[in-house]
């Protein structure tokens, strides 16, 4: 009888341990419940306010890229303008390509670029592809006075070379002049043929 209520005690036992085990659990997962659910509306809310401040920040950025582009304006197309700008402005409508960039002419490498001698007196501005293999050079070329650039137009005339890349050749080469400024084209026909009519309505 005496092993037969220590038997039960004992399980008694075991099961109130059990109860107890079950208990802390529960109250363990509601608590996590709990959390998340106290987490969720922080970052809802965090997601929606940073839905406008994003938006407010393009908007931002296109005012800003607006007025950037305001301030730019229409590259300068004078035949008294930077070359860079005259360069800018006669390519602007034309599809080029080709990677290139510009190249400054220096006395070591003028008669490779533009078939003359370097002359300090002259401003130059050269684009030409990055790719050897490319054959595409256009040069501009500023003389002090007309009367140099009808001299210097020449020699460049007689003294051009579109096959001056080692294995390519350029479709179209040609010469122009217009007041005091020289333009050399050694490139595509389709790029060539805009790009000297931009330059031939300069004034």
């Amino acid at each position: 009888m005496l092993n037969l209520l220590k038997k039960m005690t004992a399980f008694t036992l075991v099961l109130c341990m059990l109860t107890a085990a079950l208990l802390l659990t529960a109250c363990g997962n509601n608590n996590n419940q709990n959390d998340n659910n106290n987490d969720n509306p922080v970052s809802d809310n965090q997601g929606t306010n940073d839905t406008p401040a994003s938006d407010s920040g393009t908007d931002s950025d296109n005012d800003s890229n607006a007025a950037d582009n305001n301030e730019a304006g229409t590259p300068n197309a004078g035949l008294n303008a930077p070359l860079s700008e005259m360069f800018a402005a006669l390519s602007a409508d034309v599809e080029i390509p080709y990677m290139a960039g510009e190249i400054e002419v220096t006395e070591d490498n003028a008669e490779y670029m533009i078939f003359v001698p370097y002359d300090a007196e002259n401003e130059y501005y050269v684009s030409e592809a990055m790719i050897n293999a490319q054959a595409h050079s256009i040069a501009l070329i500023r003389t002090p006075n007309e009367e140099k650039a009808k001299t210097l137009y020449d020699e460049i005339k007689a003294n051009v070379n579109p096959s001056k890349w080692i294995c390519v050749t350029a479709e179209t080469s040609d010469v122009l002049r217009n007041g005091n400024v020289i333009l050399m084209l050694l490139t595509d026909k389709a790029i060539a043929d805009p790009i000297a009519a931009n330059f031939n309505a300069l004034k």
